[in-house]
């Protein structure tokens, strides 16, 4: 069963953060992670207009000091199921992002990371906003934004996202029932036991 990594409730939203084509459309907020691996991300969105498109959650490596001008560096570690922005309403909603298959990573616990959420489409009068905290913010990491999801602004670093991150605990390092696969701490590995 999932459990929350990490959070910052929707009760905190006093401002928003647009994303659309052609200008910002990727911000993030730094968390700390637990050694959990990856299940899904929530962010708290709204629709203006009827943008079409995907948006997709993104886990990214962080550069910086946590809590002040953290952002992301290099590709996304993990990125998750596409979701259909025609489907997010025209009030703030929570919306789910899985990850799924090999972007099902673990997560070092201890580790500072970023949790994206991305969508190059729409424009000024379609478009996804992202419901944030400007003017009382007390999540522990910060936000950061880009326009190309290679160099990243943290700009608007005081104000955190509303977001949820959910994890799985890892089972325990060790056999399973046969002997033909293996928990290292991290994936599942093949082993050939046929000789």
């Amino acid at each position: 069963m999932a459990t929350i990594i990490d959070s910052y409730v929707e009760a905190n939203q006093n401002a928003e953060q647009n994303i659309l084509a052609g200008s910002v459309y990727a911000t993030g907020q730094a968390f700390t992670a637990d050694g959990s691996i990856l299940d899904s991300a929530q962010f708290f969105l709204i629709k203006t207009g009827s943008p079409t498109g995907s948006a997709f959650a993104k886990i990214y490596a962080t550069t910086g000091t946590f809590g002040t001008n953290a952002k992301p560096t290099g590709s996304a570690l993990a990125t998750s199921d596409a979701v259909d922005i025609s489907t997010v309403t025209s009030s703030y909603s929570l919306i789910s992002f899985a990850f799924t298959g090999v972007n099902a990573i673990t997560l070092t616990n201890g580790v500072n990371y970023c949790v994206v959420v991305s969508s190059n489409n729409g424009d000024g009068s379609n478009l996804l906003t992202v419901g944030s905290d400007s003017t009382s913010a007390t999540h522990a990491g910060n936000s950061s934004r880009s326009s190309d999801e290679t160099t990243w602004s943290t700009l608007l670093a005081a104000s955190d996202l509303i977001f949820y991150l959910y994890g799985v605990t890892p089972p325990a390092t060790g056999w399973v029932s046969k002997p033909t696969y293996f928990w290292d701490g991290v994936t599942w590995q093949s082993i050939d036991v046929s000789g």
